[in-house]
């Protein structure tokens, strides 16, 4: 918590977290607790100033204002030898963190496959370039979700027998 912030809120509105915060303040308006005005409007200055920073160093998720990002680069996947022999297809779900300069920073895979087909979902998604997602005409960090399809064509099913 700042230093700052702490010293000169009362010692009942101190708080270790935005949220913490929050429930202070909330708690003491809903228990009609004396408070000077300025102490109010400090507190929620203090509340508002916090949520903006915490959520500029978080990435957010698509919606309401966040506009999505767009893919300008694909790699595709490598189909793994082992996947096509055992000819299996599905789906890879991965939870992607994009920057706001439209790289793919982190992977977390949500839905995995056998034969090293997450793997190799994982490797090609690290390389995929997006126009950044926005906020108000600002590029975000956002968290995505990201579904990589394998599946094997004729041509790869005709080779195998």
């Amino acid at each position: 918590m700042d230093k700052r912030r702490e010293n000169i809120l009362p010692k009942r509105l101190r708080a270790k977290s935005v949220s913490d915060m929050f429930f202070e303040v909330s708690k003491a308006i809903n228990r009609e607790v004396v408070m000077s005005r300025k102490t109010l409007t400090l507190a929620l200055a203090c509340l508002l100033i916090s949520a903006v920073a915490f959520a500029a160093d978080s990435p957010m998720r698509v919606g309401c204002d966040v506009k999505a990002p767009v893919l300008v680069n694909r790699v595709d996947p490598i189909y793994p030898e082992l996947a096509k022999q055992s000819r299996l297809s599905g789906l890879v779900i991965l939870e992607v963190v994009i920057d706001h300069t439209g790289n793919v920073t982190d992977v977390r895979v949500l839905k995995p496959l056998p034969f090293g087909l997450t793997e190799s979902a994982v490797d090609a998604v690290k390389q995929w370039h997006f126009e950044p997602a926005t906020l108000h005409g600002k590029a975000v960090d956002v968290i995505f979700n990201l579904t990589i399809n394998f599946k094997l064509d004729n041509q790869d099913e005709s080779e195998n027998n």
